[in-house]
């Protein structure tokens, strides 16, 4: 097997927000013969053993232990374990596991394989890498967007897919261990694979971020945050939060004002110019306000938007790329 280097990926060492789908927690095994017979060493690697152990801190929980020896080597340098099934993971954007490394610093590759259109085995198969720092042992939570997933470069890509399919899951396996990696044995430890939505949970996280800010900035008013798929505009997935109070009432001659309505201008801004909003250099269109406040990145699979109205314009900027700077967390390390 060989890998292949594909940056960073996010990590994420809080619980998960909910709203996944866990598809292997290895809590359904009756015996470890069962388990072993389901999570096997595949013909190539080295040496290895697969067991199922307690978790640690959770009772009655278990893991998968996955004892292995790296030497130097073709099928030496690294050892595999895999698990044969159908998972249909559509309507996720990323997959999550818990992951307790034993300080060796070796890297791990996670890998699934997908059928083709007729549900046959073709060994199309997508990965990405993870290496723990030398000396880390701390139990944490690993993110893998979909979109950093890639064909390993040794694969004959002939008759496979151009991109990712998460319906069309048939296989996962787990390597540890590559060519430059120090050798010798060890012990990795994993739990709770879980297909998640990486979006949905750092809009959360975003929201909260802009609503910290507003409230370091003495600012009331709305906060959104969008994301899109592809380079241009053609649909999004948002989120909205009420920080302090919608609208501005009318006071006297002044009508008033919607914030909500006006973060969501900002917004629309955005999308249309793939600019932050204030600096698209033309008139407002119908329906824009040209005012600072929407905030935009080019993220791993598509536009990163982030808009706030109720402050000073200056402020609005602030907040905005308060949340803008957690959603680009999604192709970085927390």
């Amino acid at each position: 097997m060989t890998k292949t280097a594909i940056g960073p990926i996010l990590l994420a060492l809080a619980a998960p927000a909910g709203g996944g789908r866990v598809f292997e927690d290895f809590e359904s095994f009756p015996s470890q013969e069962a388990f072993a017979k389901a999570w096997y060493g595949p013909p190539h690697g080295n040496w290895m053993r697969q067991t199922l152990a307690p978790r640690p801190g959770r009772a009655g929980a278990h893991v998968l232990r996955f004892e292995y020896r790296t030497e130097p080597g073709e099928a030496k340098y690294y050892a595999a374990i895999c698990r044969v099934n159908r998972w249909n993971l559509a309507g996720y954007d990323a997959v999550r596991f818990w992951l307790k490394p034993d300080g060796s610093g070796r890297e791990m590759t996670l890998q699934f394989n997908l059928a083709d259109a007729r549900g046959d085995n073709i060994h199309d198969l997508w990965q990405a890498s993870y290496r723990p720092e030398k000396g880390d042992v701390a139990p944490r939570r690993v993110t893998i967007p979909f979109a950093r997933l890639v064909h390993p470069a040794w694969l004959d890509r002939a008759g496979k897919r151009a991109s990712f399919a998460p319906a069309e899951v048939i296989e996962l396996a787990l390597y540890v261990g590559s060519p430059d990696s120090p050798f010798g044995e060890g012990v990795y430890q994993f739990d709770d694979f879980e297909a998640v939505r990486v979006h949905d949970d750092l809009a959360v996280r975003a929201l909260a971020a802009m609503t910290a800010k507003a409230a370091e900035l003495h600012a009331s008013g709305a906060a959104v945050v969008a994301w899109t798929e592809g380079g241009s505009v053609r649909g999004w997935s948002s989120r909205m939060a009420v920080v302090g109070g919608l609208a501005k009432p009318a006071v006297g001659a002044d009508p008033g004002a919607n914030l909500l309505g006006v973060a969501y201008a900002k917004a629309a801004e955005v999308a249309e110019t793939g600019r932050d909003s204030g600096a698209a250099g033309r008139r407002p269109m119908t329906g824009e306000l040209g005012w600072p406040g929407g905030v935009v990145l080019k993220g791993e699979t598509g536009l990163l938007i982030a808009a706030f109205s109720g402050g000073p314009s200056e402020d609005d900027v602030k907040i905005a790329r308060a949340g803008l700077d957690v959603l680009a967390g999604a192709s970085a390390p927390e």
